[in-house]
């Protein structure tokens, strides 16, 4: 949507009921003091899948411009560096400077009667919606009952969401005074000693990772600016507010998080459990290595990006420390010994006859120019056969003590480049092109490519080098980039006639062979495209690493979740759910004899991108009803329901 039309959206002159509800996004848009966001696969969903529900993610970030046009900006808030505001401009280069002489005018700058109170907290586990509303645990009664008993009789704040609202037992209290929600600058309640706290303030999951994503600013540190920054400001309505008071003050949070946050803003005070009965863990197991999937994938792109940066150097070492004995392939009298540091420049190993165990080899190097030129060169030529050929492999390969093989995947030192195959696809390259705009690459047809059946392969040239394991994943996330649009599947399934087949084969290593460029087999014209618009760089695999959606290989996200029956608060972000969709579907498709194995993966594929709880029960119950042998498949899945809660 260009301009005007967002313009003409944002005003809605014509009053149009439909356009009314974008009118606000539109404004946001188009708005220079707004940073909008949307997660690209859900909106590329938006745009492509046929549903009738459909949703689209959107964050918008206020920026500092807007104080532009004014000569100052005072800011005062309690605790202010503890707010989202000032943690997420921080993160975007704005710099805040004490103001001194104002704050030597405050009444106090600290709270000096903190011995005066004592906090009581319900639950170790964070306090949530899911938690509160649970049908099967009568987690807010506990927490009403404990609560009731410890204030007596005394005279109390009461801070709680709406849907406490309704809660029987409070009626039991009769001298509680119900705070707003937002208690914010509130001070007539300073007669009052003590509050209870029953609210929950939660960001919703997708809200959180976009926080974490894009700002760094994880779970824990989000849970402190919400939900105990509303708490405290709650807490604050109470006599706590008055210096000059002495009486004791007893305070009761829903759990232990926020206890230890709030005794953090008053020396002096203390904390105690109230003893009661704590939610069982869906998932027995180990303790969690991470607090959250958030984490754990931040661990995951900070060790790809540590190895990325350790393989650069080694490779870079061991080029110029002469390693004739790892390979002898030459071309243009350039080997491993003379690469040094020009290793940026290496594009592949040329191989003829790959089919053989070991096959003439050379190594190709030159700058990206130079190579789509003998690219388009290569194109031009006819074969008999496709097996006359030249072929070309991302690798630069090794020898391996050991191993008999010459090209494996165990041979890889190190890979340049994307290679992909797409056999029998719907996907045409200007689409793929629409989905990587940023990517520098060519596309060509294959010798087996017809009018009527689309076959190519795609060249995409990268920054520099990577290791076979990077390489992989890299892969592995353009697939699943394709697929996450939810138009393309990987193989064709009657179950989902309405998709297209991407028909990317399943060539993870960069030991792969392709063969280069040359005319179709049945004297068709053929295509090479090469898309280098503006914008297109070669693919940044730092970036790439470090950004990566595709969980690293054999890890499994082990943070413990808390999640009753029914919750349905804990949702699926979009990308889950098409991991979810996609996963099945393969399932589905399998061969009837390779049903538990198939089960087993999908199983663990459900396990890998942190699906778990009532989502993999409802996937996995799925596949057991489409299954050939429903019995067996059900029996298995008692058994793997251990390990996903």
């Amino acid at each position: 949507m260009d301009g005007t039309k967002l313009r003409a959206l944002a005003d809605n002159s014509s009053h149009d009921d439909v356009d009314k509800v974008f009118q606000p996004l539109a404004r946001l848009v188009l708005s220079k003091d707004h940073q909008v966001y949307v997660l690209d696969s859900n909106y590329s969903a938006l745009l492509t899948v046929d549903k009738e529900t459909k949703k689209l993610l959107v964050f918008a970030v206020r920026r500092p411009t807007m104080l532009n046009k004014f000569a100052s900006c005072l800011i005062m808030a309690a605790e202010f560096k503890e707010t989202l505001f000032y943690k997420l401009w921080s993160r975007i280069g704005v710099k805040f400077v004490e103001e001194t002489e104002l704050k030597e005018r405050l009444r106090f700058n600290a709270h000096p009667n903190g011995s005066l109170a004592k906090f009581y907290y319900g639950y170790e586990a964070n306090w949530s919606k899911a938690l509160k509303n649970s049908k099967d645990h009568d987690l807010t009664d506990r927490l009403v009952h404990a609560g009731i008993s410890l204030m007596a009789d005394k005279k109390c704040l009461l801070l709680r969401n709406k849907v406490c609202k309704k809660t029987k037992l409070l009626t039991r209290m009769p001298n509680f005074e119900s705070l707003p929600g937002k208690s914010h600058g509130q001070n007539h309640f300073q007669d009052i000693d003590n509050v209870f706290v029953l609210a929950a303030y939660n960001l919703q999951r997708p809200a959180q990772t976009f926080l974490d994503v894009m700002f760094g600013i994880d779970p824990e540190s989000t849970k402190r600016s919400i939900m105990g920054y509303e708490i405290y400001q709650g807490v604050m309505r109470s006599s706590l507010r008055n210096i000059d008071s002495n009486t004791s003050k007893i305070i009761v949070v829903p759990d232990r998080a926020t206890a230890e946050y709030l005794i953090g803003l008053f020396p002096g005070s203390s904390c105690e459990s109230l003893g009661l009965e704590q939610p069982i863990s869906k998932r027995q197991g180990p303790k969690a290595v991470y607090v959250s999937s958030a984490e754990k994938q931040r661990a995951n792109r900070k060790k790809l990006k540590e190895e990325r940066v350790g393989f650069v150097k080694e490779i870079e070492l061991a080029t110029n420390s002469g390693l004739r004995d790892l390979s002898q392939m030459e071309r243009d009298g350039f080997t491993l010994e003379s690469l040094g540091n020009s290793v940026s420049l290496f594009r592949g190993t040329i191989i003829k006859d790959f089919k053989q165990k070991d096959p003439e080899k050379s190594l190709y190097v030159s700058d990206k120019g130079p190579f789509i030129a003998e690219l388009r060169r290569r194109f031009k030529l006819r074969y008999a056969n496709k097996e006359d050929n030249a072929a070309i492999s991302p690798a630069c390969f090794k020898t391996v003590s050991g191993s008999d093989k010459v090209t494996g995947a165990v041979n890889v030192w190190f890979a340049s480049g994307i290679w992909l195959d797409l056999d029998d696809t719907d996907l045409k390259p200007h689409e793929f092109a629409k989905m990587f705009p940023d990517l520098l690459f060519v596309a060509y047809s294959t010798y087996s490519h017809t009018r009527a059946c689309l076959r190519y392969r795609v060249c995409i040239l990268a920054s520099g080098i990577m290791s076979n394991q990077h390489y992989r994943n890299i892969v592995q996330q353009i697939v699943h980039k394709v697929e996450s649009t939810g138009e393309f599947v990987g193989k064709l399934d009657p179950s989902t006639p309405n998709k297209k087949v991407h028909g990317i084969e399943h060539k993870w290593d960069a030991s792969n062979k392709f063969y280069l460029p040359c005319k179709p087999g049945d004297g068709g014209a053929g295509f090479l495209t090469v898309f280098d618009g503006d914008g297109r760089l070669p693919l940044d695999i730092n970036d790439w690493l470090e950004n990566s959606v595709v969980p690293f290989e054999g890890s499994l996200p082990p943070a413990l979740i808390i999640l009753p029956d029914g919750a349905a608060d804990d949702e699926l972000t979009p990308l889950q759910a098409h991991i979810a969709e996609d996963a099945l579907t393969k399932f589905k498709s399998a061969p009837a004899r390779s049903g538990h194995v198939m089960f087993y993966k999908l199983h663990r594929r459900l396990l890998h991108n942190g699906i778990r709880g009532v989502h993999w029960h409802t996937v996995m119950s799925q596949a057991v009803s489409g299954s050939k042998s429903p019995a067996k498949r059900r029996k298995e899945m008692e058994e793997y329901m251990k390990q996903a809660w």
